[in-house]
């Protein structure tokens, strides 16, 4: 399996785990395309429009990643809120179509407590280390496709 390949599969797993769920998470290794992944499921759930979106991180270097790849993969959406996690009480002065949560591994208890009041159709969790204690924290989030660091090293996505 190719990284195009991986990516291809999340994507079309992705899509199909959203026309029944709005909670989910992926847990991916590092360096497999984790926000073009995300980009690309949400241009397609959202089919070309503008959804209301809102990016939490739990440090401001993500957040230039984000932009980054936004601008690598020429994905322009005027309504793209971003916040690190420490100013998550900022954001729930509207409702979202899509929250995505990258590294949500990283939230404190008082972070997450914050980010279960805010609202949104679409909920998509990234991480690539989630350990079960995270998974317990949010029972109602499932996952939807799992690539470990082993599993990439063995296709030689990952050295």
């Amino acid at each position: 399996m190719t990284q195009d390949e991986l990516q291809e599969d999340v994507v079309n797993k992705a899509l199909k785990f959203y026309s029944d769920n709005t909670k989910g998470y992926l847990d991916l290794a590092m360096r497999t395309g984790k926000t073009k992944i995300t980009l690309e499921v949400i241009e397609k759930l959202f089919d070309s429009s503008f959804p209301q979106i809102l990016i939490l991180y739990p440090d401001n270097k993500l957040k230039e990643n984000w932009e980054n790849e936004c601008i690598k993969w020429k994905y322009s959406n005027p309504n793209i809120r971003y916040s690190n996690f420490s100013s998550l009480k900022k954001c729930n002065d509207q409702d979202y179509d899509a929250i995505i949560c990258d590294e949500f591994h990283s939230l404190s208890n008082g972070e997450e407590s914050t980010l279960k009041k805010l609202s949104s159709t679409i909920w998509l969790f990234l991480s690539g280390t989630i350990s079960k204690e995270t998974k317990q924290k949010w029972p109602e989030f499932k996952e939807i496709y799992k690539f470990s660091t082993i599993q990439g090293i063995e296709y030689q996505i990952l050295s």
